[in-house]
């Protein structure tokens, strides 16, 4: 590829955006190279405004995530030996302990299946070239009534 001849941009829109691999610096760079930026420049830039921290970040929520899941897995057995030990007391708490991990683990799994087809708020260049390119997705109704949740609860 030439300067002149670049390679094509992605066709991308709401219909199709899921089919792209993503969660990968060395994917944004090999998608840039094809435009004659070095893999080295992209791999600056993206770390320097926090793109690779922040995918990195991702796949941190989703381990934690599972985490939570496992976690009340084990949680559900004490619940069950303080059961059958007649512990009641133990048995509420542990009870509680589980509806937490629930909600917590909820509350990321929303947030990683969130929607693909949106940008930052704050930033509103991307926002205004994503709606340029198709309205932009509301934000599931379950997702903004968990982070409202949150900010009012900090």
């Amino acid at each position: 590829m030439t300067a002149r001849d670049p390679a094509p941009v992605l066709c991308v829109h709401p219909d199709n955006v899921w089919g792209f691999r993503q969660n990968r610096p060395t994917l944004i760079a090999q998608d840039l190279e094809a435009w004659g930026v070095p893999r080295s420049a992209t791999y600056a830039i993206l770390l320097a405004r926090g793109v690779f921290k922040w995918l990195a970040v991702r796949r941190d929520l989703i381990r934690l995530k599972n985490l939570w899941a496992h976690e009340a897995a084990s949680v559900r057995r004490q619940i069950a030996k303080a059961e059958a030990e007649g512990r009641a007391h133990d048995s509420a708490r542990l009870r509680e302990r589980v509806a937490t991990l629930a909600d917590c683990r909820d509350d990321i799994r929303a947030l990683c299946h969130s929607e693909r087809w949106r940008a930052p708020a704050f930033d509103g260049a991307a926002c205004a070239w994503l709606h340029s390119k198709a309205p932009i997705l509301d934000v599931p109704d379950t997702l903004r009534r968990r982070l409202r949740r949150g900010r009012e609860a900090a």
